[in-house]
């Protein structure tokens, strides 16, 4: 039943998966953080080219493999790009300490990198800056929640993950 449900939702909704435009700049939910981290939904295959041509360094997925806008090959195509892949799979229904403090420590050390990070929708990621910005940097939290809430407002799960 559920795949049934996926592949209804891929036929009745591909533009929140695949943009026609593939620039960086038209990846779904796509936030510049500052001039050396950007943020995104799912990259397309030539959105990711477009990243590298814009001098990015790595790409952090939060996404799980079987997310509905998961891009099978996506390791072989970073690496064909030259493009550093780390992948962190975030359950959205249960996100985990485990998987933040992993993603804190890519965060460190790549710190002189341009990192572009995604997830499906960026929601994971924009919870996990947030988080990052609050335990590991030391910002305020009305400070680091200005990225979050141009993205989302957290479920209840989130919010517990996020101490709000």
């Amino acid at each position: 039943m559920f795949s049934w449900v996926t592949e209804r939702l891929k036929l009745l909704m591909p533009a929140f998966w695949r943009s026609s435009n593939q620039s960086y700049e038209s990846t779904y939910r796509y936030l510049k953080i500052d001039e050396r981290i950007s943020t995104s939904g799912q990259p397309t295959a030539a959105q990711f080219a477009s990243i590298k041509g814009e001098n990015f360094d790595a790409v952090i997925n939060l996404s799980p493999t079987d997310a509905i806008s998961a891009i099978k090959d996506q390791a072989e195509i970073l690496e064909a790009l030259g493009l550093d892949y780390v992948h962190i799979p975030v359950d959205f229904d249960n996100p985990s300490v485990v998987a933040f403090e992993h993603f804190a420590l890519e965060m460190k050390n790549r710190a002189e990198q341009r990192i572009w990070i995604h997830c499906a929708a960026n929601l994971r990621v924009a919870a996990f800056l947030y988080r990052y910005r609050v335990s590991v940097l030391g910002w305020s939290e009305p400070e680091a929640a200005i990225d979050l809430d141009r993205i989302w407002s957290p479920s209840s799960i989130w919010s517990r993950f996020l101490g709000r």
